[in-house]
Formats: C-alpha cells, structure tokens, sequence
C-alpha cells in the first residue's frame, strides 16, 4: 500500500513503543529525571541502547527503567551497564537485562538484522523520533501512572558528517504540536520509508540514538547506531562476533581500542 503522505505518528509509535523503555532517575536529591532507550538483542543478550549523558552520572539504585504502558512501581533489573567514558563525543552507552527479565515482562526488542544501514537520505525517506518528552510524561505524575512513549515523525536535516540530524519541531506535526525534547534523550531515531504505512512491511530501521537539540536551528541530533554498537563490541567481548560483521558492512573498521572495557 502506497501513499504520498508519511504515516500517522500515533500508528507508528504504537509499532514501536513496545521497544523503547523510559529511563527514570529518582536522585536521591528528590529530583526526578527522564530520558530514553530502545532495547537490541544482540547475539543471545539484551542492551538497551541510551544516551551516555542520561545515565553516566547516576547511581545503580537511582535508575528505574520502565517499559512502554507500564508502572514505574515495577521497574525492570538490570544486570549491568557501561561505564562512564571521559571526554566521548558518542555520547553512547547501554545496560544490560536478562534473557529472563525480557522473556517474563514480555519485552520487545529490535533485532540487529534492522539495525544500522542508513545509507542516503532522499525523499522517499523519513524519520521517527521515539521516546519520553518529560513535558508530557511527567506532567500527569510518574508514581503509580503507567508511562507512554511518544514517537515523531520529521524528515532529515543538514547535519556534520558522523552526525544523523532531523528537523525538530517535526515540518508534519500538523494538529499535534510536539512538546520539548528534553526526556527523549536516549531513544530511537528511526528510518522510515515515506511510501510505506505499515513501516515493518519494508525499510523500517533502528539507524541513531537522540542525543542533544539545536533550538535555534530546529534540529534534534542523533549519533549512529553503529558507533552505539562499537562501544558494545569493545565493552563486552563475547558480542564481537555478532557485531562486527555489522560494522565491516557499514564500512567502519571496528570499536575503538583505547577504552577500558566491563567484563563481558
């Protein structure tokens, strides 16, 4: 099925919402915090992808991670995460759940097969921004109120290389004026094809993480999903044989060497 217009935005973030888990900070300060991620399997094990910046400066107990539709008064465990990296551009990092955690919470996940690969943008293409902006998700109260993800349909923008941006406020809001993007650090940017209105039928594809706004040029900056899944493949050795072969075909040369690696 065809048409010339991109898809309704709340038809595809009730697709991918199931992949895209809240990242709430309860600082011990009293302050409450959000952001993003969207959960990969890669190989047998499952990581959610986030931005470095929402998580790298928290404690272990003040970090509740709470999938799509659920309470935060059940966050799910985690088993690890990465550690802190001083001076990074990527702006990348991930924590780790158990085969287990996804099986019984029923989780979705994105498998590497739709990872990576942007490629050229073009006009047939467009872009989904998920995640939770806290002016809409923490505005209802987070204790007890099941969490929603939000998703964003907007088109590419002109970005540096190494740099995946999108315009933000999305050019096809329409009626649905999206809010501030603060809260959707760490979630998915999406490529869609513009043509396609059921976007898992064809070109559906997990290719960035959102990690900052320009304001004043109305642009929401991501990092590559590859260079996610080459802090992955340095951190946790195990999983180098399933990411790799991913990066090869990217054309990169692999994960940088020069970082201290978690045991993997």
């Amino acid at each position: 099925m065809a048409d010339d217009a991109a898809p309704p935005p709340h038809a595809i973030a009730e697709l991918l919402g199931p992949l895209c888990s809240a990242v709430l900070l309860l600082r011990v300060s009293g302050k409450v915090e959000i952001g993003s991620s969207t959960l990969v399997r890669v190989g047998e094990r499952f990581l959610l992808a986030t931005a470095a910046h929402t998580v790298d400066d928290a404690r272990d107990e003040e970090i509740r991670l709470v999938p799509c539709g659920r309470s935060p008064a059940a966050p799910l465990p985690f088993l690890r995460r990465s550690v802190r990296r001083r001076s990074d551009p990527d702006d990348v990092a991930w924590v780790e759940l158990a085969a287990e955690t996804v099986a019984n919470r029923g989780l979705g996940f994105v498998e590497l097969a739709c990872v990576g690969g942007n490629g050229g943008g073009g006009d047939e293409l467009c872009y989904l921004v998920q995640g939770y902006p806290a002016e809409r998700v923490l505005a209802v109260g987070w204790n007890g109120a099941s969490l929603q993800a939000m998703g964003f349909v907007t088109l590419a923008a002109r970005g540096r290389a190494g740099d995946l941006a999108v315009l933000y406020p999305p050019p096809e809001s329409g009626e649905w004026p999206p809010p501030h993007p603060y809260g959707i650090s760490g979630g998915g940017i999406w490529r869609l094809a513009r043509s396609d209105v059921t976007p898992w039928r064809r070109g559906t594809r997990l290719v960035a993480i959102a990690r900052g706004w320009r304001r004043r040029r109305g642009t929401l900056h991501g990092t590559p999903i590859e260079r996610w899944l080459a802090r992955v493949a340095d951190d946790l050795p195990a999983l180098r044989g399933a990411v790799l072969p991913l990066l090869k075909r990217e054309g990169l040369d692999g994960p940088p060497a020069s970082y201290p690696a978690t045991s993997g």
